[in-house]
């Protein structure tokens, strides 16, 4: 089990979402099997999404977020899974007409001038295929820098605050949260935003004090 769930966890990071150990002010969603639980309960209490496992195999496979009203579990959702819902339905009506009008301009024939010569539009031709192979050439730097640009903003606004023994050198992982827009501090202060720590660290003083401030915290290495 704890296998199946470290696999789940590092999905959803690399998704870009992050895992918290327990139900905070923090948590967005709550991924159970079983209704009555005490985080099933807070959760529901906070009107917080609950929503089965498949959820999360369908966000995977579709590459985005879905809407969570057809993955509630026990008739769970709340106020905000219904919010969330609307949003996200709204955001996809909105995103209609600019996929079909960029789809319209894309189909639509390029437009020549009717007076001109056999060999003007032979000659404009060749010009053309220079000019979208030069297009090509610019557009994949700017698509390079695009990718790199978003990648370092992954962690904007994240401050970590590492402790234990991990698998990898702490210098490295705090260098690795910077080159993506994240900040590190050496102890849980109230610019902690998660904690990472090793298994033996449970329990210590900046565990416990980064659950009581409702914290993500992360209890393996990574």
């Amino acid at each position: 089990m704890y296998d199946v769930r470290s696999k789940i966890e590092k999905a959803i990071n690399q998704a870009g979402g992050v895992v918290s150990a327990s139900v905070t002010k923090a948590t967005t969603h709550l991924v159970a099997d079983a209704v009555g639980t005490s985080k099933y309960t807070k959760a529901e209490e906070m009107g917080l999404p609950i929503v089965s496992s498949n959820y999360l195999q369908d966000c995977f496979a579709k590459g985005k977020k879905l809407p969570t009203g057809a993955y509630a579990l026990g008739g769970s959702g709340g106020g905000r899974a219904e919010k969330e819902d609307d949003d996200d339905e709204e955001e996809e009506e909105e995103e209609k007409p600019k996929k079909k009008k960029a789809a319209a301009k894309k189909a639509a024939p390029a437009k020549r001038p009717a007076k001109k010569a056999r060999r003007d539009e032979d000659e404009d031709e060749d010009d053309d295929v220079e000019e979208d192979d030069d297009d090509e050439e610019e557009a994949k730097p700017k698509a390079h820098k695009a990718s790199a640009a978003k990648a370092a903003r992954a962690l904007a606004g994240v401050c970590i605050c590492f402790t234990g023994k991990l698998s990898r050198g702490r210098a490295d992982l705090e260098k690795l949260v910077q080159q993506n827009g994240g900040t590190t501090a050496g102890s849980v202060t109230k610019a902690v935003t998660h904690l990472i720590c090793s298994a033996d660290q449970s329990g210590t003083a900046k565990f416990v004090t980064a659950q009581g401030r409702g914290l993500p915290t992360r209890l393996y290495v990574f």
